[in-house]
């Protein structure tokens, strides 16, 4: 594990970035919300942005036929 701090923006960006494509193949809206100035953290960034990746497919695995996928 590697803490250092970590700048949540760019990262959830990636994140969408990743999902959007199987997102937008089952119709699901992605809405996302994030802080203007940054949300730095001290955590893994690699480590947390597969916790997220996890976060929203587990969600697209639930919204198989549509619906709108929110972060904030």
């Amino acid at each position: 594990m590697e803490r250092r701090p970590t700048d949540l923006v760019p990262l959830l960006q990636n994140v969408v970035g990743l999902v959007r494509g199987r997102a937008e193949k089952q119709h699901v809206a992605v809405d996302v919300e994030l802080p203007p100035g940054g949300a730095t953290v001290t955590a893994d960034g690699e480590q947390l942005r597969q916790v997220f990746v996890n976060l929203c497919l587990n969600a697209l695995d639930a919204m198989p036929t549509g619906g709108t996928l929110s972060l904030a």
